[in-house]
């Protein structure tokens, strides 16, 4: 599994849809935001998660004046190894 954390801000104020071919799962930690997913649209706030199937369009605008926290949760994917290069806490895991 791979998490990361975003910070959106309350500039961007439009969505911007996009498709990945696995499965992501996301939570809101701080703020407000709209999340399109499939063509509809639901309002999130700290605490409420949602879950986005494999290349379904999905996008999230802020909808307070405050930036927007989300931890998203994803399967391992191959093509983003490269950005957990930094981390080492686990030692030599070819080893």
């Amino acid at each position: 599994m791979m998490v990361g954390f975003s910070t959106l801000s309350p500039e961007i104020d439009e969505f911007s849809p996009y498709t990945h071919p696995w499965e992501q799962i996301t939570m809101v930690t701080r703020g407000t935001c709209d999340v399109l997913i499939g063509g509809a649209v639901q309002s999130a706030s700290k605490g409420d998660m949602f879950a986005i199937p494999p290349n379904v369009e999905h996008a999230v605008r802020v909808t307070s004046d405050k930036d927007c926290e989300l931890i998203d949760i994803w399967p391992l994917v191959e093509d983003y190894l490269e950005y957990t290069e930094y981390q080492d806490e686990f030692g030599d895991v070819d080893s």
